[in-house]
C-alpha cells in the first residue's frame, strides 16, 4: 500500500506483491559440490560459490557458464535491496538529497561491477546477447547457476524448463548492514483523465475481490495477490518448489522486504542519471565505481533541488 503513496494520498490500487529472491540451478551445485543458498549466505558466500559454477566449458578462454546473475539496474529497485545490504541509498527520507555517494552505496556498486569484470562471474547484457539470450533465458537454458529474478518469474520457469534440469528458490543474501529483500508490486490507477472513473472503479474492484477468479489469477502468475486470502495459490501446492518458494518469497518478504524511495522524479532520475552513468560500469568503460557514484551524486542533487 504504501509504495502507491504520495504526500499522504492513495495513488494505485495493488493487487500483487512481487518479493524477489533466487533462482537456483540444482544440478549445477550438485555437480560443483555445493550446498545451496539460504537466508545466512552473504555476498562473499555468493561470489565463493559463483566462482566454483563459472566454468569455460569450450575451452576457448572465456566463460561460458556463469556462477551468478544479480540486477544492476534501478528500475523497480533492481539494485537497491543490495545498495541497502551494504549500508547505502539511493536517496534522504524526504528525497531531496543523493545517497549516492554514500561508502555503502559505493560498496554495493563496486561488487557488481567486480563480479562481471574483475572476477569474471556474471555475465553482462552483452555476454548473454551474443548467445541470442537475456539472463533469464540463459538461467532457462541451464547456463547461470543462480539468478535472480522475482517471485513471479516461477510460472514461466516451470512452463521453459520443464524436466531439463533440476532447480528450485533460495533466498538472496545478506550484507555487512543485515538482510534486506526487494519488494515491489504493481496497482491499478485511475487517469485524472478518465471519461468513466466510475466504471473504472467498478472493474478494479471487481478484479481484486472475484473469489472466482482470483485463485486462477494467483497460479497463472505465480503471484502473490494484494488479498492476502490467496497467497497460497501462488503455486499448484503439489509443485516440488513449493516449500521452498514460500520461505524464500512469502515469509522473508514479509519479515525483510524493503523498496526504494520513489518519488515524481524517479523515473526521469533513473532513465536521465542511473542509467546513463552506471551503464559505463556495467559495460566495463569505467571500472571505478566510487567515481562514477560521484558524478551520479551531483547530478541527482542537480535534479532533485531543482
Amino acid at each position: 500500500m504504501t509504495a502507491f503513496q504520495y504526500d499522504g494520498k492513495q495513488y494505485g490500487f495493488p493487487y500483487d506483491w512481487a518479493p524477489g529472491g533466487l533462482y537456483v540451478n540444482v544440478d549445477l551445485f550438485k555437480a560443483a559440490g555445493l550446498d545451496l543458498p539460504t537466508e545466512d549466505w552473504t555476498f562473499d558466500d555468493i561470489k565463493a560459490a559463483a566462482v566454483k559454477l563459472t566454468r569455460d566449458t569450450n575451452g576457448d578462454g572465456t566463460p561460458d557458464q556463469w556462477g551468478v546473475s544479480l540486477p544492476a539496474s534501478a528500475w523497480s529497485g533492481g539494485a537497491y535491496w543490495i545498495v541497502k545490504c551494504f549500508g547505502g541509498e539511493f536517496f534522504n527520507e524526504e528525497a531531496t538529497e543523493s545517497r549516492l555517494n554514500d561508502p555503502g552505496t559505493i560498496a554495493a556498486l563496486q561488487y557488481l561491477g567486480d563480479l562481471m569484470w574483475k572476477d569474471k562471474i556474471m555475465p553482462t547484457a552483452d555476454m548473454v546477447a551474443g548467445l541470442g539470450f537475456d539472463a533469464e533465458q540463459a538461467f532457462a537454458s541451464g547456463l547461470i547457476g543462480m539468478h535472480y529474478a522475482l517471485n513471479d518469474t516461477a510460472k514461466r520457469f516451470i512452463d521453459i524448463i520443464g524436466d531439463k534440469f533440476n532447480w528450485t528458490v533460495a533466498p538472496s543474501p545478506k550484507g555487512s548492514a543485515g538482510r534486506f529483500q526487494f519488494l515491489g508490486g504493481s496497482a491499478f490507477s485511475i487517469p485524472s483523465t478518465s471519461t468513466q472513473p466510475e466504471m473504472a472503479y467498478e472493474l478494479i474492484r471487481y478484479t481484486l475481490t472475484n473469489p472466482d477468479n482470483m485463485p486462477t489469477e494467483a497460479t497463472m502468475g505465480s503471484a502473490f495477490l494484494s488479498n492476502k486470502d490467496y497467497a497460497d495459490y501462488a503455486l499448484p501446492k503439489d509443485s516440488p518448489i513449493f516449500k521452498d518458494y514460500m520461505h524464500t518469497f512469502r515469509e522473508l518478504g514479509e519479515k525483510d522486504g524493503v523498496y526504494p524511495n520513489y518519488h515524481p522524479k524517479y523515473l526521469e532520475w533513473e532513465t536521465s542519471i542511473w542509467g546513463p552513468i552506471f551503464d559505463r560500469l556495467w559495460t566495463g568503460e569505467e571500472l571505478d565505481a566510487a567515481k562514477l557514484a560521484q558524478e551520479a551524486h551531483d547530478q541527482t542533487n542537480t535534479l532533485l533541488q531543482g
